[in-house]
C-alpha cells in the first residue's frame, strides 16, 4: 500500500522551439461559460478552461484532458497544429475546482443578451480524476526574464495506486523517451518535452523513486 499522500510533481508541456510564456504578463485560466465553440460553432461544453500561453499557443483544459492548439501566424500558409493530452479512464465527468481569483477578466456580448463576464483564476483542480488521485493545475512563479509556464500535479492519498495513471498524446507523430527520462512528442510544427517525473511524500517530504513507462504509445508511470 501507497503512504499517505504521495506527490507527484510534473512540468507541463511547452514547445522547445516557441516560448510558452507570456513576459512581464501572469498567466491566467480563464473559464468557460459557452463562448468556446469548435470550427462547425457548436459550443465545446467538456472545455471547462482557456490558457493563452502566447505565441499562438492555447491550451484549452476539461476533466481529465489538456488540448493545445497552435497557430503559425508567421507561416505564409497560415499553418496549425493540434495536440490532445487525455488521462485514459480519468473521471470524464469530474468538476474542475477553481481557485485564487485573479482581477483579469472579460465580456462577451455575442453569447447572451447581457454582457457575460468571464472570471480568472491561479489554480485549477479535479479531485478524484482518479480514484484517491487529484489533478492540480497551476503555473510556476514567473522568472527573472518575465517567463512563466502551465505545471501540473497529480496528489496520490492513501491506497491509491499511481500506476492506474496512463497518459495518451492525439496527433504526435512520434512518441519517445530521452537519455534523462523525459518523454518526446513531436508533430509537424516542433517538439514537446514532458519532464522527468519528480515524486515526493508530502508528510516527511522524502523523495520517491518514480520514472515513465511507456508501452503502446501510452505513457504511465513506475514507482517500483
Amino acid at each position: 500500500m501507497f503512504r499517505p499522500f504521495l506527490f507527484l510533481y510534473f512540468l507541463c508541456w511547452g514547445f522547445n522551439c516557441l516560448a510558452t510564456g507570456l513576459p512581464s504578463t501572469e498567466l491566467l485560466f480563464t473559464e468557460n461559460k459557452g463562448q468556446i465553440s469548435d470550427q462547425y460553432n457548436r459550443p465545446r461544453t467538456d472545455i471547462n478552461f482557456k490558457v493563452n500561453l502566447g505565441d499562438g499557443l492555447i491550451a484549452f483544459i476539461g476533466a481529465g484532458f489538456i488540448q493545445y492548439q497552435y497557430v503559425n501566424k508567421q507561416s505564409r500558409a497560415y499553418q496549425t497544429a493540434n495536440l490532445l493530452f487525455c488521462l485514459e479512464g480519468a473521471d470524464k465527468y469530474c468538476k474542475g475546482i477553481a481557485a485564487e481569483p485573479q482581477p483579469y477578466t472579460e465580456y462577451i456580448y455575442d453569447v447572451h443578451p447581457e454582457p457575460l463576464q468571464i472570471n480568472s483564476y491561479a489554480k485549477i483542480e479535479y479531485k478524484n480524476i482518479y480514484p484517491g488521485i487529484d489533478w492540480l493545475l497551476y503555473f510556476n512563479k514567473p522568472s527573472k526574464a518575465g517567463q512563466q509556464y502551465l505545471e501540473y500535479d497529480f496528489i496520490v492519498h492513501e491506497g491509491a495506486d499511481p500506476a492506474i495513471i496512463k497518459m495518451v498524446c492525439h496527433g504526435a507523430r512520434h512518441i519517445g523517451k530521452s537519455a534523462s527520462g523525459a518523454l518526446l512528442f513531436q508533430n509537424k510544427l516542433g517538439r514537446l518535452i514532458e519532464n522527468k517525473p519528480y515524486a515526493y511524500e508530502l508528510k516527511s517530504g522524502k523523495e520517491v523513486a518514480i520514472n515513465y513507462t511507456l508501452k503502446h504509445k501510452r505513457a504511465g508511470f513506475n514507482t517500483a
